[in-house]
């Protein structure tokens, strides 16, 4: 079964969408979010697996036989999210598994910590990982989401508080609560260009970015870890995307900076 969820698109596409064989198209009035939207999609899903997968992307042939072949195979019973290969446009292998983020995350990618004492500061992204073989990791890239259903339900599906980002991390971080694991599968792969619609719109992605990463930190994060998380973001960090910026000479991106930090300001002071 698939299903498209057309999240209040203007560019006609739906209309195109509509006319293929075997596709149930989900109309939404307007933009609800990349959470709610897969939630209503996956609703009235009744198949073992749901896959959420990203409209910039390209299955590669054999993808679905090789997670096939592993679920029949392998002692998957503990399995939440299955993540495959992610290709570049020049077929490189994207390293986008990541470990769950820390306030020590935040501090490190912001200061550049992370680069000069790692064991402290980590990585979010696992830059250490070839991804060249299968494992069980901490999160998976949302572009190629495929999960067991029955987790999904029981999980609650996506967290709607997070309009676009960090979904799939907090639904990796309540899986492994519950002792599921999440599992990088080397021998499936796609292609994912990568930004999609967001790409074009560098102050409402900083915004949306920013936005779930606090909401993330307040979830799951100490009272301490989230007040230095918010700290980090909202005071240190924009001055050093500023400072970046004006020393690239890039005008455009200060613009977007001060933004999307406005709309960040705004939406903490309602």
């Amino acid at each position: 079964e698939i299903v498209v969820v057309d999240n209040g698109s203007v560019d006609g596409s739906c209309e195109v969408i509509k006319g293929l064989k075997d596709v149930v198209v989900v109309e939404l009035e307007s933009n609800c979010g990349f959470a709610k939207a897969c939630n209503i999609g996956a609703g009235n899903c009744k198949s073992p697996y749901v896959l959420f997968l990203n409209p910039d992307t390209k299955i590669y042939e054999n993808c679905f036989n090789e997670i096939f072949r592993y679920l029949k195979n392998e002692c998957s019973e503990d399995i939440a999210v299955i993540g495959v290969k992610i290709k570049d446009d020049n077929q490189q292998v994207q390293r986008r598994c990541a470990y769950f983020p820390t306030w020590r995350t935040y501090v490190g990618m912001v200061t550049g910590l992370n680069y000069i004492i790692p064991k402290i500061f980590p990585n979010h992204f696992m830059s250490d990982f070839d991804h060249l073989q299968s494992r069980s990791v901490d999160q998976v890239i949302g572009a190629f989401f495929l999960v067991n259903n029955e987790v999904y339900k029981r999980l609650g599906g996506f967290d709607e508080k997070f309009f676009v980002y960090y979904e799939e991390v907090d639904f990796c971080y309540r899986a492994k609560k519950q002792n599921y694991r999440t599992w990088y599968l080397s021998s499936a792969s796609i292609y994912h260009k990568g930004g999609g619609l967001s790409e074009k719109v560098k102050a409402e992605r900083l915004f949306y970015s920013l936005r779930s990463r606090l909401i993330y930190a307040k979830k799951h994060f100490s009272g301490i870890g989230y007040s230095i998380t918010v700290f980090v973001t909202m005071i240190i960090e924009p001055i050093i995307r500023v400072m970046y910026s004006l020393i690239r000479n890039n005008p455009r991106d200060v613009c977007d900076i001060a933004k999307g930090y406005y709309m960040l300001y705004v939406a903490r002071s309602r």
